[in-house]
């Protein structure tokens, strides 16, 4: 599941440095579709860039790869690191830190399904703070996680739809929560 591999351009329109490497600004189209606007040093996408998958490649799971699916971010040595956007594509999104080329530090994770968390992430997992709002039912769960799973300590919410709760009930109010569309 992981796209350690290097592919040979198809085509690029930039800049290079003295040993022909990319290097700066650049645009390349991979020989597989695939598209990369963004900053390179010594040959490697390094700096601000947005990656576009077009290819059939399988990402997560083993689905394919049929929607927009893109990362748009900082890079480090051809890595996702620091602030960026990953698209997926079954619709869910993340936005938040990297490291290595996975989700880690603080960051926000909308589920396809309607389901949010945000809080922190360690190698990809929900490791330590955060929040998990449930879309179905209107929970949000606040507490420590982790490597991915809630710890036994954590707060259980009701999220109100109109900002007030229903008679008798005991609920603090932390947030309105609108559904679209």
């Amino acid at each position: 599941s992981k796209l350690n591999y290097i592919m040979k351009e198809y085509k690029f329109n930039g800049s290079r440095n003295t040993r022909g490497e990319r290097h700066g600004y650049g645009e390349t189209i991979l020989t597989n579709g695939d598209q990369y606007k963004g900053d390179y040093k010594n040959g490697l996408r390094h700096g601000k860039g947005e990656y576009l998958f077009t290819s059939s490649l399988t990402l997560d799971a083993n689905v394919p790869v049929t929607k927009t699916v893109k990362y748009i971010g900082h890079y480090e040595e051809n890595k996702k690191t620091g602030h960026g956007i990953f698209i997926y594509p079954n619709g869910s999104r993340y936005e938040g830190e990297w490291k290595d080329n996975k989700r880690h530090g603080n960051g926000t994770y909308y589920y396809s399904n309607g389901d949010v968390y945000s809080g922190d992430w360690v190698q990809d997992c929900r490791h330590g703070n955060g929040t998990y709002e449930y879309f179905t039912d209107q929970m949000k769960y606040i507490g420590m996680w982790r490597k991915g799973k809630r710890s036994e300590k954590f707060e259980r919410q009701k999220v109100l739809l109109h900002g007030i709760p229903d008679e008798g009930t005991n609920v603090q109010i932390l947030g309105i929560r609108f559904r679209e569309g």
